[in-house]
């Protein structure tokens, strides 16, 4: 009971000063030592940032997550899945087709080179060459072909003639086109991600290919 009314009272400080604070700026209003503090955090289930060194401290219910269970807050970053590397493997396992590195990279705002390799290299994600990129794949058997299969879907039909994506992301792609005034595909997709809507660079292509839409010249 001690326990939890500590816990409790470090929630507190969120709730009435701020949502997001520092470990310095916590140890501070509790006057824990930092051992003390880092069992009362790990107690209270608070969620650390994926970015900024992982200084940040958020709880989990006043944060306001995107489609993909991410939360920016003034360019401070959470997960509702955790570290860096947890959100990931959860987002390639929730993922339709997989992730390029640029793809997942939109949807976390940070890069995720690194952090894939170090994934595949402890067999956490499956990586295939598909076309001309390197495609990270869920380690399930069973969702990797699943994956595969519509990544190679996809794939095929850039070559010819491309398929359209269905009806809500078309409008959500034509409606970015319209807001962006441009057809940058990796620059609409970022538009369309943070509106909560998942379209692959191949399907926002296929819009721009199929209404037959081309970049405007510089005026001389």
């Amino acid at each position: 009971m001690k326990n939890d009314t500590a816990v409790n009272t470090l929630i507190i400080y969120f709730i009435e000063d701020f949502p997001v604070q520092t470990f310095d700026e916590l140890k501070i209003k509790s006057g824990c030592q930092s051992r003390t503090l880092q069992r009362k955090i790990k107690s209270g289930n608070l969620l650390a940032s994926y970015n900024k060194n992982a200084r940040f401290y958020t709880v989990p219910n006043l944060c306001h997550f995107n489609h993909y269970g991410i939360w920016n807050f003034e360019q401070i970053l959470f997960s509702k899945y955790g570290n860096l590397f947890e959100t990931i493997i959860a987002l390639i396992d929730k993922s339709l087709e997989g992730y390029t590195s640029k793809e997942l990279s939109i949807i976390i705002e940070v890069k995720a080179d690194d952090a894939l390799r170090v994934l595949w290299l402890k067999e956490r994600l499956r990586r295939q060459k598909t076309g001309s990129n390197n495609v990270y794949f869920s380690i399930q058997e069973d969702l990797f072909m699943l994956q595969l299969s519509a990544r190679e879907q996809q794939s095929s039909s850039t070559v010819q003639t491309l398929a359209l994506p269905d009806y809500q992301r078309t409008i959500a792609v034509l409606v970015e086109i319209i807001l962006q005034d441009s057809i940058v595909a990796e620059k609409l997709q970022q538009g369309v991600v943070k509106r909560n809507v998942e379209i692959s660079i191949a399907g926002i292509q296929s819009v721009i290919e199929h209404y037959q839409l081309k970049k405007k010249r510089n005026k001389s």
